[in-house]
């Protein structure tokens, strides 16, 4: 380098090592949002309204809504604790004993959803879920509903829903 003038060379060296250390500063903190942002752990109510409702209402809502095919909804997590005609859909933290992971699992003669298999992530999703709990998050529906009765004593998310 003569009189402070740099070659083309060195600049092209100087341009080189700045966007490699930008891109490294980029990868790091692209890594670190990454990070931060962990899928919720199965036992949370999180991971029930991140995970689980998704697949829930992909493959179940059209059925089992306001229709209640078979007596039961998987429209809120109160529906899917009380279950329908055949009895509890799920039993927290017990996945090979709950109705739900049993007809999603298709190895019976009634198969959920009816018209195709769930993807085997999705099946794996519900089967942690149950196993860890089943934990949820009432709807402000189902939180009012289950506060208050109806005069013969049947919760009033029962006795007052009108059928459609």
């Amino acid at each position: 380098m003569k009189d402070g003038i740099i070659s083309a060379q060195t600049r092209v060296v100087l341009a080189a090592a700045t966007v490699a250390v930008a891109t490294g500063i980029t990868v790091s903190i692209t890594g670190a949002v990454f990070a931060q942002q962990k899928d919720p752990a199965p036992d949370s109510p999180q991971f029930y309204t991140e995970k689980v409702e998704p697949i829930l209402d992909d493959n179940c809502y059209s059925c089992h809504q306001e229709s209640q095919s078979g007596g039961l909804r998987l429209d809120s997590y109160e529906a899917i604790l009380k279950g329908g005609g055949r009895g509890p859909a799920i039993v927290p933290g017990d996945p090979e004993t709950s109705l739900l992971i049993k007809l999603i699992r298709r190895n019976g003669l009634l198969k959920m959803p009816p018209k195709h298999a769930l993807e085997p992530a999705e099946v794996d999703v519900l089967t942690a879920w149950v196993k860890a709990g089943a934990k949820g998050v009432p709807t402000s529906a189902d939180s009012l509903a289950s506060k208050s009765t109806s005069p013969a004593g049947a919760p009033a998310s029962i006795a007052s829903k009108p059928k459609i």
